[in-house]
């Protein structure tokens, strides 16, 4: 789980004709991801507004689901943020509660995210229409996940497909793979962007060459729990 704070940079436009000036702030979250468990249905973050104006923030739980591979995002009621609007001086900090109401009698890690948005002022809106800026929001969203009291299996596979190389999460956790890189036949390797978070039962693709010929991968995947490095031998 990644606990440390981090800061989403939000922008100020002012539209002119010999370029684009901005100023620049931010906020702070944290933690950046919660773990619940059915014995645990309360936790909370801290949002610490590091800007020099009064934000004011809505609140949304989702479902963060597949389908047909694409992940999407459904609203709602098993998770509950608490307050739900809410308004953080400069330089002051919200905790926000969050609650659980539904308990994990799966297999599975089920897998939720909160939303954070700022809403527009009346001020704001004014004023940018009077000046021609354009103010680009703070949208920030994390993620939740809810472990069952039953065992979850730790399963996957990679495979070759004509032009990509395929890893699927066919296991019951969030998988995250931290390093990753690519070996052909010759020994040559490439490293390869890493992936945050790989739902249960998705398949994430990676483009290759036909005549690439990459015969092994060297990972490093967490179940966001353990975290270990290996070496896997690719078959046609």
């Amino acid at each position: 789980m990644y606990t440390k704070p981090f800061k989403i940079i939000s922008f100020l436009f002012s539209m002119s004709l010999i370029g684009l000036p901005f100023s620049a702030s931010a906020l702070e979250l944290a933690p950046t991801s919660l773990e619940f468990n059915n014995s645990t249905p309360l936790k909370t973050v801290q949002l610490m507004n590091d800007t020099d104006k009064t934000v004011t923030i809505q609140a949304k739980a989702y479902v963060w689901t597949l389908d047909k591979n694409k992940q999407i995002l459904v609203p709602t009621t098993d998770l509950f943020p608490s307050p739900t609007i809410f308004k953080i001086a400069p330089s002051k900090e919200q905790t926000i509660r969050i609650g659980l109401f539904v308990k994990n009698t799966g297999n599975k890690v089920k897998t939720y995210r909160i939303d954070l948005k700022e809403l527009p002022t009346k001020d704001d809106e004014s004023q940018h229409k009077k000046v021609s800026d354009i103010k680009i929001l703070y949208n920030i969203t994390f993620p939740v996940f809810s472990y069952p009291d039953t065992k979850v299996d730790n399963a996957w596979h990679w495979n070759k497909a004509k032009d990509s190389v395929q890893f699927t999460n066919t296991g019951g956790y969030v998988l995250s793979l931290r390093q990753l890189k690519f070996i052909n036949a010759k020994g040559k390797s490439h490293s390869e962007t890493p992936v945050r978070y790989i739902l249960p039962n998705q398949t994430v693709s990676f483009p290759v060459a036909k005549d690439s010929n990459v015969t092994a991968v060297e990972q490093t995947l967490s179940n966001l729990i353990t975290t270990n490095k290996s070496k896997v031998t690719l078959y046609k």
